[in-house]
């Protein structure tokens, strides 16, 4: 099974995108996303998986947390730290 060790700096970004894609799914679930804030949200994702890139943060460990934040309701149930840490993933 694959590992990753976050640094600071990529923990920090990879909790702001849980924290974006979580936000969109919510909003888009209560049907509160209109389209500038979805373009908003998209840019503002958009340039985290460019600064993810640019610190060396694997697709995987990118991937991993989109999937655990797109389900909003647990990722306001759960530590994002702890879902990772599950995954072989250290933030």
């Amino acid at each position: 099974m694959m590992t990753f060790t976050a640094t600071r700096e990529q923990r920090d970004e990879l909790e702001g995108l849980a924290y974006w894609v979580s936000d969109r799914a919510w909003s888009r679930e209560r049907g509160e996303l209109d389209e500038n804030e979805d373009h908003r949200t998209d840019t503002t994702i958009r340039a985290i998986f460019d600064r993810l890139d640019r610190l060396a943060v694997p697709y995987w460990v990118q991937n991993a947390v989109c999937r655990w934040a797109e389900d909003w309701r647990r990722a306001m149930k759960e530590n994002l730290r702890d879902a990772m840490r599950a995954k072989q993933i250290v933030l």
